[in-house]
């Protein structure tokens, strides 16, 4: 009697997809793990000769170490660590033409409503960060997706032309 094997492909693909993160899923666990969860910790407030510590309740995602400087209580804001994008380096010039970040921010004490509010920062290096939803920075990340398709066809035609030189 013949024995038959599975098929590795199917069998692989079957343990790849279990083993494979689904994004929604990954998203759910992020969204409910970033709204639940926040700790105290230290912070340094008060003139350089009377320095005090304080407790602050910090968001889990906050990167920021509140004792590195003094500050007066509302000028506490949360930050996480910046995400570089992308480093845009010209073969012209000795240096990056351009950087693209961005990080998650809070700032408790803000006059608008909206920056009170965790949201997300988004800069160029110019100094004038752009004030992100969790929406706008999902659209924006599709209209990155978009530019990379079309930043990779035009790759492809500087080679091909290139190629035909």
């Amino acid at each position: 009697m013949a024995m038959t094997l599975p098929n590795p492909v199917i069998s692989f693909t079957g343990i790849l997809s279990k083993l494979t993160p689904k994004p929604r899923r990954r998203a759910q666990a992020v969204r409910r793990a970033a709204a639940t969860t926040t700790r105290l910790v230290p912070a340094l407030f008060g003139p350089a000769d009377r320095p005090q510590t304080a407790f602050i309740e910090c968001p889990a995602w906050c990167a920021a170490d509140h004792m590195d400087r003094m500050e007066h209580f509302d000028d506490i804001d949360h930050y996480s660590e910046r995400v570089n994008v992308a480093h845009v380096h010209s073969f012209t010039l000795d240096w990056d033409h351009s950087e693209l970040e961005s990080f998650i921010s809070a700032d408790p004490a803000a006059n608008d409503e909206r920056i009170r509010q965790t949201h997300i920062r988004f800069g160029d290096g110019s100094g004038e960060d752009a004030y992100l939803t969790a929406d706008d920075a999902d659209q924006l990340a599709d209209e990155f997706i978009r530019f990379a398709a079309r930043l990779r066809d035009q790759a492809a035609i500087v080679r091909a032309h290139k190629a035909g030189q």
